[in-house]
């Protein structure tokens, strides 16, 4: 992948974009780590290269024995032509290993005009767009931040399953436990959205007729 990486490179404006390799960037050995993160910002490098919270994610990650993080960005124009051109996909910029490769691609949600660029993303990373066509061969794909304070508008594409696991490493070294750390409570999980929504509904209407009062709501 290296290889064809540094030929895309020489046909694009800012190829440092896609290169890695800045101060205090990390790059940890792909196969001594079994649970592998891409952090994405669906946005140019130029931007998204700042970002404080996908830095701190990136930092606290790269410091757990047996876990790497990787970046990668939302290509320009150019870059992105080149990739379909030839047929590449989408890497991480540490290890230049295609996004579908990794366990878990998080997404950095800032503002909604971004929204478009986590499709284009997905779909040049060699992952399927829409959550129920992808496998338990394709990376768990998770979003956050401000953007992310609705998650309906993206429930067909986000797929949050605990207890997946890959085969990388096997038993307590494989994906299984740390994916379903996850799969928190407070978080939200388009698959199991309906059954919840309808459980919380029947909770609301028996503690309304407990309390005497008609249930309220459709």
């Amino acid at each position: 992948m290296s290889s064809s990486v540094d030929s895309l490179l020489t046909r694009v404006s800012k190829p440092a974009r896609y290169t890695g390799g800045e101060w205090n960037s990390v790059t940890k050995d792909w196969d001594a780590n079994p649970v592998r993160f891409a952090l994405a910002y669906p946005d140019a490098y130029d931007i998204g290269m700042s970002n404080m919270g996908l830095g701190i994610l990136y930092d606290i990650l790269n410091k757990r024995d047996g876990v790497l993080a990787e970046r990668v960005y939302a290509p320009w124009e150019d870059m992105e032509a080149e990739i379909r051109r030839e047929r590449a996909l989408l890497w991480g910029l540490e290890n230049r290993r295609p996004l579908r490769e990794f366990d878990i691609v998080g997404f950095t949600l800032q503002y909604e005009l971004t929204y478009s660029n986590v499709l284009n993303m997905l779909d040049l990373g060699g992952i399927p767009v829409r959550a129920r066509d992808r496998t338990d061969d394709h990376p768990l794909v998770i979003a956050g931040g401000s953007g992310a304070f609705n998650p309906r508008a993206f429930a067909v594409h986000r797929r949050l399953r605990p207890g997946r696991g890959r085969g990388r490493g096997g038993g307590a070294g494989g994906t299984g436990g740390g994916v379903e750390a996850l799969a928190d409570p407070a978080g939200h999980s388009p698959a199991r959205t309906a059954g919840d929504a309808g459980r919380l509904r029947a909770l609301h209407v028996r503690g309304a007729l407990r309390c005497g009062r008609p249930p309220r709501g459709p």
